[in-house]
């Protein structure tokens, strides 16, 4: 921009002042375009008020450009030659926002870089599965196998090598050797076992002997651990073995309970013994260091840790071999740590333990891992696999039932009746209030004097006061509020002008004016109404309203003479029985000719629809004056006045000017002029048919996203429907052609987003199969789906069936739309349609004809549903690795160990 001020500021050589641009604008005349002082005034107050606002040369070529090229031809060339004389210019100054890429977009795009790196995510996966379980599996370390021997009677002493063996002589004692591994049992590991009794016998693999004499023997046994046949450890154990000629028994119990013992705190222990032979005494040997006696023992622990008591019942002597032993170890807890809930293992722990405590946390840490990336990857499988299953369903059924569809379709498109007019829901709340219609119905309710009197009692009794008791009595008029019948020209039902004459009337029923609204066709000597429907005459009609104020809504040229171009003598007869009459024409004050000013005029007041013609009215009918110069008070507000007649409404440039002469219509959009009232017009193109609900529903719609809601309203529609084609309720299919062309995409996405839904708000039990006006709806609710589903299929999935409908309908030539049609070929992309091929992998947006579309193959359609399949097949073979890695796990610990 700094740039462009410079240039459009230097002097000449000779030093006298230049005129901004002034070379641009020499070679703007050399290329044809008019430059005029005018213009070059404007451009250069353009510069000034928007010097602050445009950030490059590109944006002022923008606000230039409509004050030199009133053609699109034009503004192509005015654009190259600011290019050509700027050369910072760049004619890609608003580049398309960058559209929002959906999740299943991104799938079709990128598939081939999300399969590789799902795979290797996988592959990591099961390499730590493996990794970890194999570290798990490794081969047995021999310093954590435990062995021990145990009575076969006795099983509790299993994993206590300290106890001696108790037997009676001359029966079988039996023995049992196990292996641990990390404190836990193991099956896998076999034992080899050489005993010698210590009994004089000879050492044998019998793990059983029966002593014949009493007494205390030495057992030894000689341990070989194998695992396959391959030899692990070899251990010695030590046991002593007491012969009795009779079994005893000695238990410990212990209060408080064994887990809630505190320092400082006194224990109890109570030896239960039962015995064949005699007890001769209890000794009690705590810590190997004091010795009580007694069947019942008391005793405190200064210290917390652990500590061992040995219980010895003596039935003999302090040696015989009828003596039992009882060890009992001790976990003295300190208060403080014992009433902690997190315990820190004991400092004494052996390292052995702490080895065992360490394998345990990573035996549940690699359980947590592989259970948690099962359920993961089950969750996953599932999940693609149902995603699998969808896009299948969708695929498979979808013709199924687009062929269902057709076929009843088929049914209504040979229907030879003509179609009835589709019910669309009345859009008539949508107009935005303008607040001059609240002062015209305020005049309008104004309160007049009734035909009718009554007896004013105050007055009267006023009067007989003054005259001295004479009674005079005083009567005075009724008033009443103000009535209107109105009359409606319906020469055509579709004529958009007779739609909002109904709007007006509606508006002024809703302000609470007082109306009865009748029709008429051809010529106003004959009306109708919802409850006369057969009709009733003029004449007829004054004797039910004598006493309403006649409106008349129309050009009202019936009530002209054509013979001799004079007001109609019959109708000057009829419509002189009302006093106060009007007519109100859709014919704007600066298209009045001869027939306005000079024959209906002088016999009738006459005003335009626009609302400064209708505050007239207003004025008039309340003041109940017929002599006011209603051209002079319209000359007052002349600029308020446009011109229609004349215009050629067929030819799109005339349109294109006519829409420009509304101000408020032009805006800007992303730094772009835009007309507001041109797209709003160009986007009822989208409908084959004119309809007062679809101009409403549509320019709302429109005029919302330029933030221009307010002027949906009266005065705006006005101007729409005194557009010749509105007036007669069809749009000529070749000016339909070049608006479709025009229609910026947006805005047509918005316009078929807006009648689909007008169109689903239709109830079926509304829709007549026998008229046929059920296939207007269905061919046109498909069209416009299969458009938005053509211009993103991921946005728009939802109207998948209509894209076959659509195809059936083509290839059946059913559409029978020649400027639909034409639109969507495009041979040649001459114009930009909705319809777009997209290459997910270049991620390049390309506009295509139907014909190109709909022979495209499916290969898109069916992309997803082979990349969920194979993100399954991986999900569970990973699922698969992570239970074989528990299997393995859960044998190795539990088997193994």
């Amino acid at each position: 921009m700094d740039s462009l001020k410079d240039n459009i500021q230097e002097a000449a050589p000779d030093g006298t002042a230049t005129v901004p641009l002034g070379a641009f604008f020499a070679v703007l005349q050399q290329n044809g375009f008019s430059v005029t002082p005018a213009q070059i005034i404007n451009a250069n107050r353009v510069i000034i008020q928007y010097a602050n606002w445009v950030k490059n040369e590109a944006q002022l070529c923008m606000y230039l450009s409509p004050l030199f090229a009133s053609s699109e031809d034009e503004q192509i060339l005015f654009e190259k030659l600011f290019k050509e004389n700027f050369k910072s210019y760049s004619l890609n100054i608003y580049p398309e926002k960058k559209r929002v890429v959906s999740v299943e977009e991104r799938v079709k795009k990128n598939w081939k870089k999300l399969l590789a790196a799902y795979i290797a995510i996988c592959l990591l996966v099961v390499f730590i599965i493996i990794s970890t379980s194999l570290r798990r599996n490794k081969i047995f370390d021999p310093y954590k196998i435990e062995v021990s021997i145990w009575d076969k009677k006795d099983p509790s002493k299993e994993t206590n090598n300290l106890f001696p063996f108790a037997t009676k002589t001359n029966d079988k004692l039996e023995l049992v050797t196990s292996c641990r591994y990390n404190e836990k049992k193991s099956d896998l590991l076999e034992t080899m076992v050489l005993f010698n009794w210590g009994d004089s016998t000879e050492i044998n693999a019998l793990p059983s002997h029966i002593y014949i004499k009493p007494g205390k023997y030495h057992l030894t046994a000689y341990i070989n651990v194998l695992y396959k046949n391959n030899s692990l450890r070899k251990d010695t154990l030590h046991r002593t073995v007491n012969v009795c000629s009779s079994i005893n028994s000695l238990n410990v119990k212990i209060i408080p309970a064994a887990d809630s013992l505190i320092k400082d705190k006194e224990i109890k222990l109570q030896a239960i013994t039962t015995a064949n032979d005699k007890l001769h005494k209890l000794e009690w040997h705590v810590d190997n260091d004091k010795v009580y006696k007694g069947k019942e023992i008391t005793v405190q622990f200064k210290q917390a840790g652990s500590h061992t008591i040995r219980c010895i019942a003596v039935y003999d002597s302090i040696n015989s071999p009828c003596n039992i032993e009882k060890y009992i170890n001790l976990i003295i807890h300190d208060k403080k740590d014992f009433l902690k809930v997190d315990k820190k293992p004991d400092t004494a722990l052996s390292k052995q333990e702490v080895s065992t405590t360490t394998e345990k946390r990573n035996y549940n840490f690699l359980l947590y891992l592989y259970k948690t990336l099962a359920a993961i990857f089950i969750i996953l499988a599932a999940f693609f696999i149902w995603m699998w299953n969808k896009e299948l369903k969708n695929a498979g059924k979808i013709k199924t039932i687009v062929l269902d569809k057709y076929k009843k379709l088929a049914g209504s498109l040979t229907s030879k009746k003509t179609p009835s007019v589709l019910p669309f829901r009345n859009r008539n709340y949508l107009p935005v209030h303008e607040q001059e219609i609240d002062n015209i119905t305020k005049l309008m309710r104004q309160r007049v004097k009734d035909s009718v009197s009554f007896l004013h009692v105050g007055k009267t009794i006023a009067r007989a006061i003054d005259r001295g008791g004479f009674f005079d009595p005083v009567k005075e008029a009724r008033t009443r509020q103000s009535e209107y019948l109105i009359l409606i020209d319906e020469y055509n039902s579709n004529s958009q002008q007779v739609k909002i004459f109904e709007y007006l009337a509606l508006m002024l029923k809703r302000h609470n004016v007082l109306t009865e609204v009748f029709y008429y066709r051809k010529e106003p000597k004959f009306c109708y109404s919802i409850n006369e429907p057969q009709g009733i005459s003029l004449e007829k009609l004054y004797n039910k309203y004598q006493r309403h104020i006649l409106l008349i809504f129309g050009e009202a040229y019936q009530l002209i003479n054509t013979t001799d171009n004079s007001f109609d003598k019959t109708y000057e007869a009829l419509l002189n029985h009302w006093k106060h009459k009007a007519i109100i024409t859709p014919v704007s004050f600066s298209d009045w000719q001869q027939k306005e000013k000079n024959i209906i005029l002088p016999n009738i007041p006459i005003v335009p629809a626009d609302m400064e013609g209708l505050v007239l009215l207003a004025e008039m009918l309340i003041a109940k004056e017929n002599d006011v110069d209603i051209i002079s008070r319209l000359k007052n507000s002349k600029g308020v006045f446009y011109r229609t007649a004349g215009i050629n409404f067929e030819n799109i440039n005339a349109l294109i000017r006519y829409c420009n002469d509304a101000n408020w219509a032009i805006s800007y959009k992303d730094g772009k002029q835009v007309n507001v009232l041109f797209e709003w017009i160009a986007a009822l193109a989208v409908y084959p048919k004119i309809r007062w609900e679809i101009t409403l529903a549509v320019g709302k719609a429109i005029l919302e996203k330029y933030g221009l809601a307010k002027e949906l309203n009266y005065t705006t529609l006005l101007r729409v429907v005194r557009i010749s084609w509105m007036k007669n309720g069809v749009m000529p299919d070749a000016l339909r052609f070049e608006l479709l062309k025009k229609l910026s995409l947006d805005n047509e996405k918005i316009a078929r987003e807006t009648i689909l839904l007008l169109l689903k708000e239709i109830p079926e039990q509304e829709v007549d199969n026998n008229t046929g006006n059920v296939a207007e709806k269905e061919i046109q609710q498909i069209i416009n789906e299969f458009t938005l589903y053509a211009n993103d299929p991921v946005y728009y999935s939802s109207y998948r069936q209509s894209k076959y409908m659509f195809e059936k309908l083509w290839k059946e030539k059913q559409v029978k739309d020649l400027p639909t049609e034409q639109y969507f070929k495009n041979e040649g992309q001459q114009w930009k349609t909705l319809i777009n091929k997209r290459n997910y992998n270049t991620e390049a947006i390309s506009n295509t004809g139907v014909e190109e579309y709909l022979q495209s193959t499916e290969k898109e359609e069916t992309i997803l549903s082979k990349v969920y399949a194979a993100l399954a097949i991986i999900s569970l073979l990973v699922f698969l690795t992570s239970i074989a890695a528990l299997r393995i796990l859960y044998i190795w610990d539990n088997f193994l160990q």
